[in-house]
């Protein structure tokens, strides 16, 4: 299972997006765009799972115009994709072993 979503994680983050109102988008927003940007669907990771990875990336200090991108499911630039890569393969690991 920690191999699966740190794969997930990473083909998550290459999905970053690039639209995006103002503001922070909340846990519920990223814990959606998550879902809908499971390779598979949502059905390979459990829906606490979820939430737990969107909390820690919206407490990330992942900017709000990076954030807006993953939600919008829009490319951002290669230096957004790793960090984001990094916050949210962290937070599948930490998340998949509570």
């Amino acid at each position: 299972m920690k191999i699966k979503l740190a794969t997930t994680a990473a083909l998550l983050a290459v999905a970053l997006s690039a639209c995006g109102g103002g503001g922070r988008p909340s846990q519920s927003e990223v814990a959606d765009a998550i879902k809908d940007q499971l390779p598979g669907g949502s059905s390979a990771v459990t829906d606490d799972v979820i939430d737990c990875i969107a909390k820690a990336v919206v407490d990330s200090d992942l900017s709000d115009d990076t954030l807006n991108k993953m939600v919008d499911d829009d490319k951002g630039s290669s230096e957004e994709v790793s960090k984001a890569t990094e916050v949210i393969t962290k937070a599948s690991t930490d998340c998949a072993t509570k």
